[in-house]
């Protein structure tokens, strides 16, 4: 028993060692948690195989020129479920898409060029899916990014848009692959030096145009339960509750929409108790909050553009392979 929760503790307290960062060596995973580099790279190992950590890279949609992020609330008849999460999985705008308890079937957040082309995305791309009844959009005005324990906040370049040749995105290309990819191994997949890979992936990575990031499941920290909390609260306490909601440690990330409910909470808890305790206390003690709707996660279907483990499983795919250990 006790070597079970010395492993536990190991686990947790290497993913949050890659959470820091992502691309760091068995050397320095070991140094960190101060065991021998055969016991981190084995750590390291159970957690990419698992899918429990994934590391990747992708280019920042802001850059990209895609400075608009949306949010989509999906109601759908059941038979439809797993064909709107098999769509989800391979809708290339779709950055984070979650399988719900609550009074829609399915949320998927993505970033796109203009309000025309969410139009676009809901009447073409979302039209085609049999069985979706209704769907309900909500743009992001403002998100307040809090770090925490399970995903790796990202620099933003705002609007900063640059060209990206060739070598550019055979970088990206590989890192979205695999993370942890060594620069040797991308080196001689792009038919150019060691060099010249490690100088464009730190340009591209401190003008903001990659993103490297891991993202642990959140079970990894005893965080069983995942909800949305969709939040009216009245006109003039809307930055005030924003702001109070963004200190409680069990908030993910707050964001103010334009759209029915004018804050959009993601939170994790420990127990379905937890959400409810959160709600009446926390929650209910913010002055000017109105009503609150809690949407239970069900099912993690995609999150930075990765599809995820469990929701392969559910629609009977194969999962990619994990990211490099070493």
């Amino acid at each position: 028993m006790l070597g079970a929760v010395q492993d536990d503790q190991l686990e947790r307290a290497i993913a949050v060692a890659l959470l820091r960062r992502p691309r760091a060596t068995i050397g320095e995973l070991a140094l960190s948690t101060g065991v021998p580099r055969a016991r981190a790279r084995g750590i390291l190992s159970d957690l990419v195989t698992s899918r429990r950590v994934q590391v990747s890279g992708f280019l920042n949609q802001r850059s990209e020129g895609h400075t608009l992020e949306a949010a989509f609330y999906l109601s759908a008849a059941p038979s439809a479920l797993k064909r709107i999460a098999a769509h989800l999985l391979d809708a290339p705008a779709v950055t984070t898409a979650s399988l719900l308890a609550g009074p829609c079937s399915v949320m998927a957040e993505g970033y796109f060029p203009s309000e025309a082309a969410v139009a676009e995305f809901v009447a073409e791309d979302l039209g085609r899916i049999s069985g979706l009844a209704a769907v309900e959009t909500a743009l992001y005005q403002r998100r307040l990014e809090i770090p925490n324990r399970w995903q790796a906040i990202v620099s933003d370049p705002g609007s900063t848009r640059a060209t990206l040749d060739e070598l550019d995105r055979s970088i990206v290309a590989e890192l979205s692959r695999d993370g942890r990819v060594s620069t040797t191994t991308i080196a001689v997949r792009a038919g150019v030096s060691e060099g010249a890979v490690r100088k464009r992936l730190a340009r591209l990575q401190a003008t903001g145009q990659l993103l490297i990031t891991a993202i642990i499941d959140p079970q990894l920290l005893g965080h069983r339960c995942e909800a949305f909390l969709l939040i009216s609260v009245e006109p003039g306490r809307l930055s005030e509750a924003a702001d109070r909601l963004a200190t409680a440690p069990e908030t993910g990330n707050v964001s103010l929409m334009a759209g029915r409910f004018p804050l959009l909470v993601r939170a994790y808890f420990p127990t379905p108790e937890a959400i409810t305790e959160f709600v009446a206390g926390s929650v209910g003690q913010i002055p000017g909050i109105r009503a609150v709707e809690i949407w239970r996660v069900l099912l993690r279907l995609r999150r930075a553009f990765l599809p995820l483990p469990d929701a392969a499983a559910w629609l009977g795919r194969g999962t990619t392979s994990p990211s490099t250990v070493d």
